[in-house]
């Protein structure tokens, strides 16, 4: 009887150790799924944030051009100040 005790002593030792070890694996296993998850939220964050430094590099281009459109003499009121510049320096040059 004392026999079947110490096999049955040493099967429960072996027991634990074989779930100690598949314990260990699994937490392996946990660790680098966790790894995996944060490089993912950190690939989606730098993606996030390109994309919106991206919509507002265009956003800021559209607001550029519809500054133009918005006021389409300023360049013809530019363009006339010269002429009348040169023309006054021509006038004066003549006089």
């Amino acid at each position: 009887m004392n026999e079947r005790k110490n096999d049955s002593n040493l099967s429960d030792k072996e027991l634990i150790s074989v779930l100690k070890n598949e314990l260990e694996q699994k937490n392996k296993e946990i660790d680098r799924f966790q790894k995996l998850l944060d490089q993912q939220q950190q690939l989606n964050l730098s993606s996030q944030k390109l994309l919106e430094s991206k919509n507002d590099t265009t956003q800021s281009r559209e607001n550029d051009s519809k500054g133009d459109k918005s006021n389409p003499d300023m360049n013809t009121s530019k363009q006339n100040e010269k002429s009348s510049n040169e023309t006054r320096e021509l006038l004066e040059m003549v006089i």
